[in-house]
């Protein structure tokens, strides 16, 4: 195997390894050896194309960086579902179940203190991550 070929390897590994962490990190180091491959292509000597991946993949994650500085910061997430109603469509087992809200089936867990009741109305108490956290429902009559 050639050195240049060695490099785009390389380039390719991290390249596959990015679509699975998607932090874009791997994909700025992926650019250094590319360069390093370019190197090799030229003939360049091991130590210059070591050193101009190094400063590549390190001028990349740099760039990188102040990219990420400049983005507007992730919104607070919302509550705005709390209290709201929903539907079960199935019991998992004594603390999960399957609720229909927003026109679709979400995860859900009886929030603490709960239990299970087959006739009670539920609403949603919080949240952990996409699992909808639901207490029963209490009734104003």
């Amino acid at each position: 195997m050639s050195v240049t070929t060695a490099w785009l390897v390389a380039s390719a590994l991290l390249l596959g390894a990015e679509m699975l962490t998607g932090t874009f990190y791997l994909l700025a180091i992926a650019c250094g050896t590319a360069l390093g491959a370019l190197l090799a292509w030229l003939d360049a000597g091991s130590s210059l194309q070591l050193l101009a991946a190094a400063a590549g993949a390190a001028l990349a994650v740099l760039l990188l960086q102040r990219w990420k500085a400049r983005q507007p910061a992730a919104p607070a997430p919302q509550d705005d579902d709390i209290g709201q109603h929903v539907h079960i469509v199935r019991w998992l087992d004594g603390n999960h179940a399957r609720v229909q809200y927003r026109g679709s089936e979400w995860n859900a867990e009886l929030a603490a203190g709960e239990s299970a009741s087959p006739d009670a109305s539920w609403q949603i108490a919080g949240r952990q991550g996409s699992v909808l956290l639901i207490r029963a429902r209490a009734h104003t009559d």
